[in-house]
Order: C-alpha cells, then structure tokens, then sequence
C-alpha cells in the first residue's frame, strides 16, 4: 500500500527512557528525550511466533490494553511511536483539566505496562514525514511492518480494516467478553424514559440491552441499582425486567 521505506528505528524502552520519558511530562522534553537504536525496522519480515502490536494514544487513554496484557492475552512486542508519546505530552500538558488527565493515564499506563512480564515495550523512532496526520502515520506503520493496530478509535479502526490490516480495539473486546446479565445480577442503569405499562421506567446497558424497571417512571434521568428479575430473548435482541434493589 505504501512504496516507501519506513526509516524508523525499533528502540527498547529502558530504564532510562522511562526516567526521562516520564519525569519529561512535566518538562515539555519528549521530542528530545536520548534513545539507543536498536535495528532497523524489518519489512513484513516480523518472527510469527511473537506478536507485535503498534499502539495509538485512545487505547494507552482507555487502560483496557493493561488489562489485557496482565490476563497473558497480550504478550508479545509493543510499539509505541514517539509522534504517539508526543501527541499524550500534548494532551498532559493542555489547559483543559479533562484532557490534561486523559494525557496523564495514558502515559502512566504505559508506564505499567512497561512492568508487566512477557511484556516488550518498544519506541519506534522516527516521524513518518510522509504523513502529517497522526492516524496516517500509524496506518503507515501497520502496513510497512505488519504489526497489529492497537486502537479504540473506531474510525480509524474501520480505515485500518479496509486497507486489510490488523486490528485490536481493547474496547471491543472487552464488551465481547462481557458476561450477560441475568436474573439475579445487579447493574446500574440510567432511567432514560417511561416504559408501556404503569409504573414502568426504561434504560439501557452499556452494550444495549433494554431494561424495564418496575415502580421508577418517576426517576427519568437518575442511575438507580436494581436486580433482574426475569429475562426474555427477542427477535430483535434481549429484554431484561428488573426492579429497584433493597
């Protein structure tokens, strides 16, 4: 897809790096934090028996991708672009207190994964001048090298699945996973309307389930805790009863 030499250099995350990596936050110095090369950056060439995987900022942001790799589901090579490191700096060092936190998990989730074992975090140096956009760039690297795109960015996880390459999002995964809620389970569940029936309010779970609570058309608009009482599998999905928990 890319008639393009990459250039980019695979550099293990050390001890050093994240000393100076991380206290850099703070410091604006991660364009010119000092790394040791390590090999040049193979052509789909990469050893199948070690997966390896290129991360993008939303899923450092998401934490979801340590989870993962503390379950052994992850283990394996981890790339992770300096224009990456770059663009979770910007974010730690905005004025907005809400992405200034989103850039300061994320950078320290990649401080623990760096921790975690069978863990290999690796910077990829270089800026794929190529590109200026950050989503291109990543799918530039994906391509070049074969590695598997980490992301829960589902726009750019659906630009990566068109152009045939490979694909995690954490975020997915983790809803796929999810064990169902049944009778006898409590969840919380934002009432967002007034059910059919008298008395009836209605949510929904986070993976869409429609769940009819008794006694709470008077809450629309409140989280509430409640216990599923009885659940029916519809044509179009399944419906979960449930009411108010004690």
């Amino acid at each position: 897809l890319y008639a393009w030499p990459l250039g980019s250099l695979v550099v293990l995350l050390s001890s050093a790096f994240t000393a100076r990596v991380f206290m850099a936050r703070s410091q604006g110095m991660l364009g010119s934090v000092g790394l040791r090369p390590k090999t040049p950056l193979p052509s789909r060439s990469l050893d199948a028996a070690t997966d390896t995987y290129v991360l993008d900022s939303s899923a450092a942001i998401d934490g979801r991708i340590l989870d993962l790799a503390q379950s052994g589901l992850m283990k394996g090579r981890h790339w992770l672009p300096l224009f990456v490191i770059d663009e979770l700096q910007g974010l730690a060092d905005a004025t907005a207190e809400t992405r200034r936190r989103r850039g300061r998990r994320g950078l320290d989730i990649l401080e623990a994964l760096r921790d975690v074992e069978g863990i290999e975090l690796a910077v990829l140096e270089g800026t794929v001048p190529e590109f200026d956009n950050v989503d291109a760039k990543l799918l530039a690297v994906a391509d070049r090298s074969g590695a598997t795109l980490v992301t829960t960015d589902s726009n750019l996880a659906q630009a990566a699945g068109l152009r045939g390459l490979e694909v995690l999002n954490p975020q997915s995964l983790g809803e796929s996973l999810r064990a169902e809620a049944g009778v006898g389970d409590r969840v919380s569940v934002t009432i967002e309307r007034v059910g059919n029936e008298e008395g009836q309010g209605v949510g929904y779970l986070n993976d869409g389930t429609m769940v009819v609570i008794q006694n709470a058309e008077n809450m629309v608009g409140e989280t509430v805790d409640v216990e599923i009482s009885n659940a029916l599998r519809t044509r179009v999905g399944r419906m979960l009863f449930a009411r108010r928990a004690a």
